[in-house]
């Protein structure tokens, strides 16, 4: 029996003026996708996007800023 393990991620819909939407690579993969990261035991999934934005790109989100969108399933990169 072959089970699929199931993570939780929290991601970003990041877009400028232009309505151009930022996306990141993972590291030895050639997918490309909304930056964010794994969601952490007990962790918030606001608070998970916010400390990915920070250790991923440098960028500080206030959390009023964050909108949740949705929740969709997906195959993981790797």
């Amino acid at each position: 029996m072959n089970e699929e393990k199931v993570i939780h991620i929290a991601a970003a819909v990041i877009t400028d003026e232009p309505g151009r939407m930022l996306l990141v690579r993972k590291r030895n993969t050639t997918c490309f996708m909304q930056p964010g990261g794994k969601i952490e035991a007990g962790e918030r999934a606001e608070k998970a996007l916010i400390r990915e934005l920070r250790e991923e790109l440098q960028i500080d989100v206030a959390e009023q800023d964050v909108t949740f969108v949705g929740q969709f399933t997906d195959t993981a990169a790797n």
